[in-house]
């Protein structure tokens, strides 16, 4: 929990500025807000569905499929900064 802690510490704000640069001009309040809400609907959705998994399935298998999302999250996120990488080349 710790380590989770220390890692959404440091990686909110990044997270914000990515958001911020993304909007177009004059238009932050509405990134922000929905940044804001997605964020948000994450913490909801993720507890919901870590506790129907544990209730249904046990704490092992939460884990590997906590894992596998994770290693999808990651592709998603490489190929996201890939995209962003081109658009700045552009």
């Amino acid at each position: 929990m710790l380590l989770l802690t220390f890692g959404e510490m440091i990686a909110f704000p990044f997270s914000n500025k990515f958001a911020i640069q993304r909007a177009k001009k004059g238009r932050h309040e509405q990134y922000m807000a929905l940044f804001t809400i997605s964020f948000s609907i994450a913490h909801v959705i993720s507890h919901k569905f870590g506790i129907d998994l544990v209730a249904k399935y046990g704490f092992n298998i939460t884990w590997a499929i906590i894992t596998a999302i994770m290693f999808v999250c990651i592709a998603v996120l490489i190929y996201v900064l890939q995209l962003v990488k081109k658009e700045e080349s552009i």
